[in-house]
């Protein structure tokens, strides 16, 4: 199974693969604030995630942007951890 993270300021939306890694569908949002992480970390051990993809969004010349450098730096860990 895959999660997906939809990183913003205030909230964050989650979404679940099937088995199978093919189908997405949104699975829940929310708060972004200190407790995010565990809540996380939750997921990852009581679904077996394999991958996470986190969005990452870019302007309109593929450039980074101000909540992409942002989001970098939050979940640069994560890269380290599970590659």
């Amino acid at each position: 199974m895959y999660i997906a993270i939809d990183y913003g300021k205030r909230n964050i939306g989650i979404a679940l693969s099937d088995k199978n890694g093919l189908i997405a569908k949104s699975f829940s949002i929310v708060k972004n604030n200190d407790k995010f992480f565990d809540y996380l970390l939750s997921l990852l051990q009581k679904y077996s995630i394999l991958k996470i993809v986190v969005g990452i969004p870019l302007d309109i010349d593929g450039n980074d942007t101000v909540m992409s450098k942002e989001i970098k730096q939050k979940f640069a860990y994560l890269e380290k951890d599970f590659d």
